[in-house]
């Protein structure tokens, strides 16, 4: 896990998850709605996806 925690807001466009995850060098990131965790976005959710 990276520290500090990674997070977007769960209103946020698939594109800005996969850039914030490039950016980043991640494979999970940890999606928010009022600062709570409500789920987690992984790299292969992401291919899924967009592959559609």
């Amino acid at each position: 896990m990276s520290s500090p925690l990674i997070t977007i807001d769960h209103n946020a466009h698939i594109s800005e998850a996969a850039e914030m995850m490039s950016s980043k060098k991640l494979r999970k990131l940890a999606v928010s709605e009022n600062g709570k965790i409500v789920g987690i976005i992984t790299s292969t959710d992401l291919v899924n996806q967009l592959a559609k």
